[in-house]
């Protein structure tokens, strides 16, 4: 099966309805947070969205600052590779929810 990867050389933007009401370029965002641009799926699943409860007195920010700021992506490698297992996963999000919550490392 042959897979190839399709970059669009587009620009795209995103209305952001703060004060001034501002047009984000998504690039640039994507360029500002680096390597947390690679789990954004992950915080919005785990943090909360159309299929999941959000995670209790924790928003998506906080659990966005985890990633950005304190550079805990080692746990979320395991949700963006195929070879994980079910448990490995679990174990994974656990931990994720954990830290988030500051409970001290086990």
């Amino acid at each position: 099966m042959l897979v190839t990867q399709v970059v669009l050389d587009i620009d795209l933007h995103m209305l952001c309805q703060k004060k001034p009401t501002m047009l984000c370029n998504i690039h640039d965002i994507q360029d500002n947070i680096g390597d947390t641009c690679t789990y954004l799926m992950v915080i919005h699943a785990i943090s909360g969205c159309d299929i999941v409860s959000a995670v209790y007195r924790q928003g998506k920010h906080n659990a966005f600052n985890l990633v950005h700021k304190k550079h805990e992506f080692d746990m979320l490698k395991i949700f963006n590779s195929p070879a994980s297992s079910h448990d490995d996963i679990q174990k994974a999000g656990e931990t994720f929810l954990l830290k988030l919550y500051g409970a001290p490392n086990h």
